[in-house]
């Protein structure tokens, strides 16, 4: 799944805020050393399209407020590709 960020915010520090957003998400949940809970949890991948829709919003909001508390997670909405591959368009803002 690709993500794609929403913000009225552009400047250097909301670019480096969302980098590390965007490496939350690309890590699979207890991947990292010293920090197994760091990532969000692939096990949920083969789920069908409205049960991973809605796990994958949960694990995003609770990791996003326990690992950059610095944004809010206002909205995802996920869009898919003529290929299938499902898309979250995630509005951020700061706290």
């Amino acid at each position: 799944m690709r993500a794609e960020y929403i913000t009225s915010e552009n400047d250097e520090e909301m670019q480096e805020i969302l980098k590390g957003l965007d490496m939350l998400l690309s890590v699979p949940e207890g991947s990292m050393p010293c920090n197994r809970d760091f990532g969000i949890s692939w096990s949920n991948l083969d789920l069908p399209k409205e049960e991973l829709e809605n796990e994958y919003a949960t694990a995003l909001i609770i990791k996003a407020a326990e690992f950059i508390p610095e944004i809010e997670i206002r909205e995802i909405k996920f869009t898919e590709n003529e290929d299938g591959e499902l898309l979250a368009r995630i509005e951020v803002e700061r706290s």
